[in-house]
């Protein structure tokens, strides 16, 4: 399977853009798909990374590590979804968190040097890209501040009723 052959103007990443126009990002930035089968990794806890991962098909998990080896699910990753930025965009940070496909899982990889340097090339397209990858950092922003909301509660009743609010508002 080619990556031309993925619909990847679905994925909210490329939100408001054709096709052609994704084709062309892709070929500016050298991004590639890669496939990784049921409980592979793509993504290891504490090694460089200098790509943002976006899910096209398939689950995977975030698992923390730490540095005795003990393992601890976080949460699941569907289609659309991004990881590996933090490590990408921060180098010197050392991610504690690795991702393992739930089931065979496609990624798009993209370089975030050529992602920032794409952006005279691309003109409109990347501006698009970049506001839609601001809007998905801003989604996870108030994702965690809503989890350290409900943590923050002082009995396990008042943390209960919090989330139920919050999932309902979802």
């Amino acid at each position: 399977m080619g990556i031309y052959d993925l619909d990847l103007q679905e994925l909210p990443l490329f939100e408001g853009l054709k096709a052609d126009e994704v084709d062309q990002f892709i070929q500016a930035t050298g991004a590639k798909v890669k496939r990784y089968g049921k409980e592979m990794r793509s993504l290891k806890a504490y090694e460089a990374n200098s790509r943002i991962g976006i899910i096209v098909e398939g689950e995977a998990l975030v698992i923390a590590e730490d540095r005795f080896g003990n393992e601890s699910v976080g949460h699941r990753l569907g289609c659309g979804a991004l990881f590996g930025s933090t490590t990408a965009i921060l180098p010197e940070y050392a991610n504690p968190t690795a991702i393992e496909a739930v089931s065979d899982v496609l990624v798009l990889w993209v370089p975030y040097t050529a992602l920032i340097v794409a952006g005279p090339r691309l003109g409109r397209i990347h501006g698009i890209v970049m506001r839609n990858l601001l809007v998905a950092f801003c989604r996870k922003n108030v994702l965690m501040m809503q989890k350290l909301e409900v943590l923050s509660q002082k009995t396990l009743r008042e943390r209960l009723i919090l989330y139920l609010l919050q999932q309902m508002s979802r």
